[in-house]
């Protein structure tokens, strides 16, 4: 069984030189490869303990224990901890509750993926795959040499920036130093972070600077999760159909914060922090704290705008054939970019997929239709709203004609019509997160749910984000949850035990691997009119 101490050991390998930089526009490839990579062990110093250490609080700058953070956040990352509060009691080890992230890498040499790899004509060596490294490593992959089949050089096996999967910089940055004349920027945020004295107070676009991404904003967050969870053609990230036919896992739909609860919690929500250091923060950056409840509102239809913009973007790119070819191995129609139930379905005569589906001309797949799900509800409350007159225009009608006016879509339209769609949904999302929801308006957010729930027959991918906003909205508890919808209720943590290589030993630790079928109940138990008469039963219940 692996030690915290010799793990933290081999997280501390040397990294690649550092690659000339200065801030650039974030998630792009070219900002994230400006800064040296740093090993996870470079932050074990603060985040693999505990707060209430005096030496680890006064590094801190806090000698009397400072509770902004954890402090405990890598050892829950690699499930050496139960998510308790620092100080207390560990329970018993719950292997269900480890962060998948950490799993990533490991998961190209698994069963699984051997036999993904036989398929593809790699046998053995998905874990070197520069287009599964894309998504399976916070390691930037872009620069790093590769053969002609697209793997990069076995040594790299030795990496622990590579081996130790998504890992702290997959969602904060970059961290390591940048080679600039500029010696303030050329720190990286790895250090900067607590050699700068104003860094907690220091605003987002300053951070920026130094490579970190702003995981405070809802937009930067949503970005950063579904550049893998929906993908991105310019940084690689890309899951074909190429992929998914040689046995990759279907990629569910996505809702943020949905997903952060199927997370082992390694951060404290704001209003979580003790009451003297927000004081404190918000005096030093004005900044006016959310009503818990109004944030999750406003954040699950900022999120869920955004998702759909980087959607309708990963569409247009692909269609355009920008993807780097080093990386994304894809031609137009890519086909895992429209809707795989209509060609994947039960040949059914009166099937619910004949209902769900937008009528236009038999045999030409619609895009994948889910993300516009939660996004329209999100368009239709600020169309209607007085305080935003001229709210951005989604014309997602166009979209939707642009892709069955031909098969597979007209090509130029679809690139036009997705592009436009996609910098108007942005657009939207930005002006939403920088407002706040009246009580009315979040009235209004469940009053659409409960119609979309009920309306027509509704396809399964969108019925999964009708649920799981609901649920989010009401705070429901797993119970509830499995008893409201059980056909769609979401369960990362279930898997099946395996048996995981540590990088570096000879050791093996016991992970949980994500089963989709034990996660989530496939599409032949989904039932629209069980689905419809749930939320019939939940609009009764509501008060006039």
């Amino acid at each position: 069984m692996r030690s915290v101490a010799a793990l933290l050991l081999l997280l501390t390998a040397a990294s690649l030189p550092a690659q000339d930089t200065s801030c650039h526009e974030l998630f792009t490839r070219t900002g994230l490869t400006q800064r040296s990579s740093l090993p996870i062990g470079s932050c074990g110093d603060c985040h693999a303990g505990s707060t209430q250490s005096p030496r680890v609080a006064a590094r801190l700058g806090n000698p009397g224990g400072s509770k902004w953070i954890r402090g405990d956040e890598i050892l829950i990352w690699l499930g050496e901890t139960s998510n308790t509060e620092p100080g207390t009691t560990p329970a018993s080890r719950d292997l269900s509750a480890v962060d998948r992230h950490a799993q990533a890498w490991t998961s190209l040499r698994s069963p699984a993926a051997e036999q993904m790899g036989q398929v593809l004509g790699k046998p053995g060596q998905l874990h070197r795959d520069r287009a599964c490294l894309a998504c399976h490593t916070s390691l930037p992959v872009y620069n790093l040499e590769c053969d002609s089949t697209g793997l990069v050089a076995p040594a790299l096996e030795a990496d622990v920036r590579m081996t130790s999967g998504v890992s702290c910089e997959g969602c904060h940055g970059t961290a390591g130093d940048a080679t600039t004349k500029d010696s303030d920027l050329a720190r990286g945020w790895g250090t900067a972070h607590f050699a700068l004295e104003n860094w907690r107070h220091m605003a987002p676009a300053e951070k920026c600077r130094h490579g970190y991404l702003d995981v405070r904003s809802v937009t930067s967050r949503t970005k950063i999760c579904v550049s893998c969870h929906v993908g991105n053609a310019e940084l690689g990230r890309v899951v074909t159909h190429e992929m998914y036919a040689a046995g990759h896992p279907p990629l569910p739909p996505f809702e943020l914060q949905t997903f952060e609860q199927q997370m082992p919690k390694h951060w404290r929500e704001y209003h979580e922090k003790p009451a003297a250091l927000r004081q404190e923060f918000e005096a030093a950056t004005g900044l006016k704290p959310a009503d818990p409840a109004e944030l999750k509102a406003r954040e699950m239809l900022v999120s869920a705008l955004i998702t759909l913009s980087e959607s309708l973007k990963l569409t247009a790119d692909l269609a355009a054939q920008t993807a780097p070819q080093d990386l994304v191995r894809a031609e137009w129609p890519e086909f895992a970019q429209f809707d795989c139930y209509a060609c994947h379905h039960d040949l059914r005569h009166d099937g619910w997929r004949q209902q769900a589906q937008i009528k236009g001309r038999p045999g030409r797949p619609r895009l994948i239709p889910w993300p516009a799900t939660l996004a329209e509800i999100a368009s239709n409350l600020t169309a209607s709203s007085p305080a935003t007159p001229t709210a951005p225009d989604i014309s997602l009608a166009e979209v939707q004609q642009a892709s069955v006016s031909a098969p597979f879509g007209n090509t130029a339209e679809l690139i036009t019509a997705t592009r436009s769609a996609a910098a108007a949904a942005e657009q939207l999302a930005h002006r939403l997160e920088n407002s706040t929801l009246t009580q009315q308006q979040q009235q209004e957010i469940t009053t659409r749910l409960l119609n979309a729930g009920t309306a027509a027959t509704v396809d399964y991918d969108s019925a999964r984000q009708i649920a799981w906003a609901w649920l989010l909205l009401n705070s429901a508890t797993a119970d509830e949850q499995q008893r409201l919808f059980p056909q769609l209720f979401l369960q990362l943590h279930q898997g099946r035990a395996e048996s995981d290589p540590i990088p570096g030993s000879n050791e093996t630790v016991t992970v949980i691997r994500i089963d989709p079928a034990l996660s989530l109940p496939p599409i032949a138990g989904y039932d629209p009119q069980s689905f419809r008469a749930a939320f019939e039963i939940i609009r009764k219940s509501q008060p006039e």
